[in-house]
């Protein structure tokens, strides 16, 4: 298996790969907010955010719909109705929503163009010729905003042996690309294909690493509640009977996935990516308007190595999976010390009536 010093890119922040204290401490989260628009904050601080959220999900909407620009006319006939029910007795009239999207605008969240592409007659001329686009930060704002208001009624029960199992799944499908690729069965699709897995790969392993975060701190906020002795001995019952096959099994998958990524390390496959990115790229320098160019696909031969470090035994996955083992056994010491005193307390209570 490569060393430390064989591994490309090692050294360089990757906190958010791979969540490293190593990486935040080199300062690396001050990326995630340069070239940021900060004046996103004030979209939910300002005291019409109601109605500024409302003009820009109906926006949204429109886009899903495929209509990317609404004219400043239809817009505002589409929000009128929700705008009035925001503030009942009080009509939404058409300063105010000018004076709503100008504010927009002013934040950097939406831009406005002049319609000239149709041809208006008489009745025509009377509108406002503008169109309004959601800018790109404030779209992915607004996706977040929509999953936080869905898990609010619909909490996740995402379990990571889930994902672990797509990964496995993921790597073969990649292992199979790489080989069609070097092969006559190769298709000119293929490298967008190879490279659309790698980045899902990557995705899917950095969640992988929160969701076990988080059952290992749903696993210690057990001490905190306060349990009845039934209830103490239910969550004792489930510690004992599912922490342990929890465990194993992503074990067991952590050993089938790491076989995979050994195959991506070797020599053919690691030339079969990097020309898989170059044909990308060169495909992406033709169209350079209507295809974004990622850093991360030029650099293809560093995901397989930062996959390998999360895996391989003794990595990150097997440090989380003993945090948890650890976690685990200190709230079964705990909840079983309460339970005794909880039962204690109980019989003293009995001998009480009792007398």
């Amino acid at each position: 298996m490569p060393t430390t010093a064989e591994k490309p890119g090692h050294g360089a922040p990757d906190l958010f790969s791979g969540g490293t204290v190593a990486a935040f401490e080199e300062g690396a989260v001050a990326a995630a907010i340069q070239a940021r628009n900060r004046q996103l904050g004030n979209l939910l601080l300002a005291e019409r955010a109601v109605f500024y959220v409302q003009i820009l999900y109906r926006m949204l909407l429109y886009r899903r719909d495929h209509e990317l620009e609404p004219l400043y006319e239809t817009l505002y006939e589409a929000v009128k109705p929700a705008q009035e029910l925001a503030q009942p007795g009080s009509d939404y009239d058409p300063d105010q929503f000018r004076a709503d999207l100008h504010q927009l605008e002013d934040w950097g969240l939406v831009r406005c163009r002049i319609e000239v592409e149709r041809l208006r007659g008489y009745r025509d001329t009377r509108l406002r010729k503008f169109r309004y686009m959601l800018e790109r930060e404030c779209l992915h704002f607004l996706e977040w905003l929509e999953e936080a208001a869905q898990a609010d009624f619909e909490r996740s029960e995402g379990d990571a042996r889930d994902l672990l199992e797509e990964i496995s799944g993921s790597l073969s499908e990649l292992t199979r690309l790489l080989h069609a690729f070097q092969g006559p069965r190769g298709r000119n699709d293929d490298p967008r294909r190879i490279l659309f897995r790698l980045d899902r790969l990557t995705t899917m392993t950095t969640e992988v690493n929160v969701r076990l975060g988080e059952f290992n701190a749903t696993l210690i906020g057990f001490v905190a509640h306060r349990y009845s002795v039934e209830e103490a001995r239910l969550v004792l019952r489930e510690l004992e009977e599912f922490v342990d096959g929890f465990l194993r099994h992503i074990h067991d998958l952590r050993g089938a996935i790491i076989g995979k990524i050994e195959g991506l390390l070797e020599s053919p496959m690691h030339d079969a990516l990097l020309r898989a990115a170059a044909s990308l790229d060169e495909e992406r320098r033709r169209s350079p308007h209507l295809l974004r160019r990622s850093g991360e696909f030029r650099n293809p031969e560093r995901i397989p190595y930062r996959l390998w470090e999360f895996f391989r035994e003794d990595g990150k996955l097997d440090a989380l999976s003993r945090r948890i083992h650890d976690s685990a056994i200190k709230v079964w010491r705990k909840l079983h010390a309460h339970l005794r005193e909880l039962e204690r307390r109980s019989t003293r209570l009995d001998d009480l009536r009792a007398r």
